[in-house]
């Protein structure tokens, strides 16, 4: 059982037999997105052009049962997925994947994620979204600061695709010698600041 920060309790349950259960793209839907991101830090970390982690969702244990966490909750609401360094600069970011094809979603990005990503780019860090688009099969970086006005300056509930391509880039996805290389486009926003 898990306590949430609202109050809410959730039931721990055996994840795998549910996901067996799910189309297999829903039950991955950003989990080979964020693999692939994962692989990419480790490749940086290992030629020393960047030290980037995924950050770990703060979790109060309150039982053990064998190997098992049966009874916890969340301490605090979590921020970003990931930060670390990037020539000097601090780098921190959140990964995201839909399967619309023309807009994304903005309910799973929340405020409180907002004002975290505003307090870095306030303070001359580098935020980030790297958008999946998985019907679609392709991948957006995209400068936080265009998420946070869009948020402020609109009422729709989803961020256009056609937006996206505008302010950000493309990530052309490759095997040579990483999947998705992001560090090129974080460089571009260095340039701009």
């Amino acid at each position: 059982m898990i306590k949430y920060p609202n109050g809410q309790i959730y039931k721990i349950c055996n994840c795998k037999k549910i996901i067996a259960k799910k189309d297999k793209n829903q039950a991955n839907r950003g989990m080979d997105f964020e693999k692939y991101v994962n692989e990419a830090n480790l490749f940086y970390q290992q030629k020393n052009i960047a030290i980037i982690t995924k950050r770990a969702t703060p979790i109060k244990v309150l039982r053990i049962t064998g190997a098992k966490i049966t009874e916890g909750f969340f301490e605090k609401k979590s921020t970003t997925d990931y930060n670390g360094v990037f020539n000097g600069i601090y780098i921190d970011f959140e990964v995201k994947s839909t399967l619309k094809q023309k807009s994304f979603p903005l309910h799973n990005i929340y405020q409180h994620q907002l004002e975290h990503l505003e307090k870095i780019i306030n303070n001359k860090g580098i935020a980030f979204f790297l958008i999946e688009f998985v019907s679609l099969d392709k991948i957006y970086f995209l400068d936080a600061k265009h998420i946070i006005n869009f948020k402020k300056n609109n009422i729709r509930k989803s961020m256009p695709l056609k937006y996206i391509e505008k302010n950000g880039y493309l990530i052309k996805k490759t095997n040579n010698p990483i999947k998705v290389d992001f560090l090129p486009f974080v460089k571009k926003l260095l340039k701009k600041s």
